[in-house]
């Protein structure tokens, strides 16, 4: 009996000493490696991962921007403003058959999402991407020229400086969404906004750039004054034919002044006294011929 205890204790001692000398390996805990639930199918479309999306529901910021970062194969980081948002969800609402959403157009589908949370995805059409609210979007836009406006997502946020000759930003304004904001710098115009309100604000300052159409057609001719009159005699008449009204409102304490003034709708002078010389539209010379020829 004394012999099977003392092998027993040699045997547990021998247990003992290769505990001691063979440690247990630390544990590794795991860093990241966290996933997105996404409440959209994962399809492969052309070899890329697309999403299919059915019916209505809501989805968190942070899975929808964690799968669009998978989908594109793109870092996105977050802003101190954005990380306290990332738990927040937005709504989606696709037919109840679904539709897929290509890999080309995630960015796009993605943003429209957050942007009823006032947040945006800016920089991936180009690289790695950042989730910033709108009130900073502005300062992470990309700086794009006129040519590459086409290539940028509708979504993408951008920066274009316009020259402009006639247009005022003020009168652009009255145009804007929230999403777009513009400074000028006497004749440059900078408008920044997602690529798609950006192009819609450039088609409409190419339209203000555009002469008044009473100013376009202008040409200027001489006229030989009907036997019998004198230059500056006729130049009077005329200018009382083309009058222009414009009123002015002042406020003065409260006060208000109208003051009506008369324009004349063209430009006429006296050119010695046989001829008057006028600027006008094409559709105001014909009326000025036929005011000529009235007088004789």
């Amino acid at each position: 009996m004394t012999r099977i205890l003392a092998a027993l204790l040699l045997i547990v001692s021998a247990f003992a000493l290769a505990s001691a000398q063979d440690p247990e390996p630390p544990v590794r805990l795991p860093i990241g490696g966290g996933r997105s639930y996404l409440p959209f199918e994962m399809v492969q479309q052309d070899g890329k991962q697309a999403w299919k999306v059915v019916g209505r529901g809501n989805v968190k910021v942070e899975d929808l921007v964690g799968g669009l970062s998978t989908a594109l194969g793109k870092r996105i980081s977050f802003t101190s403003a954005t990380v306290s948002q990332t738990r927040h969800t937005v709504a989606y609402t696709t037919p109840e058959g679904g539709v897929v959403i290509p890999n080309a157009e995630l960015l796009d589908f993605s943003n429209q999402l957050l942007a009823s949370a006032s947040l945006a995805v800016v920089g991936a059409s180009r690289g790695n991407g950042t989730l910033v609210t709108f009130n900073e979007a502005g300062g992470h836009a990309l700086l794009v020229g006129a040519a590459e406006l086409g290539a940028i997502p509708a979504t993408e946020w951008i920066s274009v400086v316009h020259t402009s000759t006639f247009a005022n930003s003020a009168a652009l304004r009255d145009t804007l969404t929230r999403q777009v904001s513009v400074a000028q710098d006497y004749d440059r115009i900078l408008i920044t906004g997602p690529a798609e309100h950006v192009r819609k604000s450039l088609r409409l300052l190419a339209e203000f750039d555009q002469p008044r159409s009473d100013r376009l057609a202008e040409t200027v001719r001489a006229y030989t004054v009907p036997a019998g009159l004198q230059a500056p005699a006729v130049s009077n008449v005329l200018a009382q034919l083309f009058e222009s009204g414009t009123t002015e409102i002042k406020d003065m304490d409260g006060k208000y002044r109208v003051t009506e003034r008369s324009k004349p709708r063209v430009s006429i002078a006296a050119h010695g006294t046989a001829k008057v010389i006028v600027r006008a539209s094409v559709q105001d010379h014909a009326l000025v011929a036929a005011a000529l020829d009235a007088m004789k």
